[in-house]
C-alpha cells in the first residue's frame, strides 16, 4: 500500500522527482493549491476524512503514508462540514 500512496502523490503533484518517505511535502508541492488537490485525491481514493488540525503534523511523504494507512475508510460516515 505504501508504494501505491507514494505513486498517487507523485502523479497528483506531477512530480517527476524520485520521492521517498523522507521527502518534505514543501519540496514537491508548489503551493497551497497542490496541497488542496492532493488532499482531495487521497480523500476520494482512500475514503479518508482529513481533519484540518491534523494537517499541521504532516510534513513528509512518510507522514502522509502513515496517515492514509491509519485513517483509510474513515470518511464513510463523516459530514462534509466535519472535514475536508
Amino acid at each position: 500500500m505504501k508504494e501505491d500512496i507514494i505513486s498517487t502523490i507523485r502523479e497528483t503533484l506531477s512530480s517527476g522527482k524520485n520521492i521517498s518517505e523522507a521527502t518534505p511535502i514543501e519540496e514537491i508541492a508548489k503551493g497551497s493549491m497542490d496541497i488542496v488537490e492532493l488532499v482531495a485525491v487521497l480523500k476520494n481514493k482512500y475514503n479518508l476524512s482529513i481533519q484540518p488540525s491534523e494537517m499541521n503534523h504532516i510534513k513528509t511523504v512518510g507522514d502522509i503514508v502513515k496517515y492514509v494507512q491509519t485513517h483509510k475508510d474513515s470518511g464513510i460516515s463523516k459530514s462534509p462540514l466535519e472535514s475536508f
